[in-house]
């Protein structure tokens, strides 16, 4: 096999390729669209998951002395 044959079937079939609409569109386009849109989508997702606010932990406290106790109960401002 010459080197010569190889590299004019290679460039015969770059050249088809090339001239392909839908390969281009979804080795080209396709994806300089999606992409940017799939982060975007991932990133709003992380922040809507990442915002939710959880219910503080409750605590139950006993024995406490009074003046301790109001100041967990009512902490000042």
């Amino acid at each position: 096999m010459r080197v010569d044959h190889v590299l004019h079937v290679f460039r015969k079939d770059g050249i088809e390729l090339l001239r392909d609409r839908r390969t281009l569109f979804v080795n080209v386009l396709l994806p300089l669209l999606l992409y940017p849109l799939i982060m975007l989508f991932l990133v709003q997702v992380t922040q809507l998951t990442r915002d939710s606010h959880a219910p503080p932990p409750r605590v139950a406290l006993l024995g406490l002395p009074d003046r301790l106790d109001d100041l967990v109960l009512d902490p000042p401002r």
